[in-house]
């Protein structure tokens, strides 16, 4: 009887292997599927912070490289991308032909204002101290920056006029260099040292200046008084204007004359708020 048992009963693990023996080809097979989709993704996939956007480097192009006296690529060369990554998973991006460089988004401090420095775009006229303004969704659009617009203009690089008011922005920092009170905004492991030196040593003149903040004409001011000695008294505050760009006085000239300072003129710059009619009301 025991015989018997023996017989008939082999062991329980050789039983399961005989009954799962017909689909170890399918179980290899989607082993191996699923190893080569995770390893192709890992290949193509990038991930971007909300917080944070992507800039794209590009290693290599049929197109070549960028063209001489240009740091941006418009037309697919390799180099840096005007376009950005923004907050989410991106796939086709493959890992030997491309870099993508994680940024934080720009936020100007609510009460606050920033300044901008372009690294590409058409090079200043002698003449000229600011770049010009042109339409770029507050710099967040790098290549309507770049191209040529309906007007035939294009971004200049150097210091910007237009500033940037409070708010958070998505601004490539492989094209410009925006900077705020407690930041300077740059491609950290990319941009010159001397590049950021000097980008931070604007920022230091600037906060000595009062430069982030908006100018307050009007509020009492507390100055010596004329009658009693060592004394103080608040009188009312004025706003002198120096202007360091546009055309030059007229000979025999020391104060500029007033332009622009009507709201029915085409011109008015709303008290030197909007450069480029200011600049224009003096052509």
């Amino acid at each position: 009887m025991f015989c018997l048992f023996g017989a008939s009963a082999g062991p329980p693990a050789a039983g399961w292997f005989r009954a799962l023996e017909p689909w170890y080809g399918f179980l290899l097979g989607t082993t191996a599927l699923f190893v080569l989709v995770a390893f192709v993704s890992w290949l193509t996939m990038r991930h971007i912070p909300n917080n944070k956007i992507g800039v794209i480097e590009k290693l290599w192009s049929s197109s070549g490289s960028v063209p001489e006296g240009r740091i941006i690529a418009l037309s697919s060369e390799a180099g840096f991308q005007s376009e950005l990554l923004r907050g989410g998973i991106h796939f086709g991006y493959w890992r030997w032909q491309y870099v993508v460089h994680k940024a934080p988004l720009v936020s100007v401090p609510q009460g606050k204002i920033a300044y901008v420095y372009a690294r590409d775009g058409e090079p200043l006229p002698p003449s000229q101290t600011l770049a010009r303004v042109v339409p770029c969704t507050n710099f967040q659009d790098a290549r309507r920056f770049l191209v040529a617009n309906s007007q035939g203009l294009r971004g200049q690089r150097g210091r910007q006029r237009a500033i940037l008011r409070e708010g958070v922005y998505a601004i490539n920092p492989a094209l410009f260099v925006v900077i705020t009170e407690n930041t300077v905004y740059t491609l950290a492991d990319v941009h010159d040292p001397m590049e950021k030196a000097m980008a931070g040593s604007w920022r230091t003149e600037l906060v000595e200046q009062n430069g982030f903040d908006p100018v307050v004409v009007g509020a009492p001011i507390e100055t010596a008084d004329p009658v009693v000695v060592d004394g103080t008294i608040f009188v009312d505050g004025i706003g002198l204007v120096t202007v360091h760009d546009g055309p030059s006085l007229r000979p025999g000239e020391i104060i500029a004359p007033s332009v622009g300072d009507h709201v029915g003129d085409p011109h008015y710059h709303n008290n030197f708020q909007i450069p480029e009619s200011f600049l224009d009301a003096g052509i």
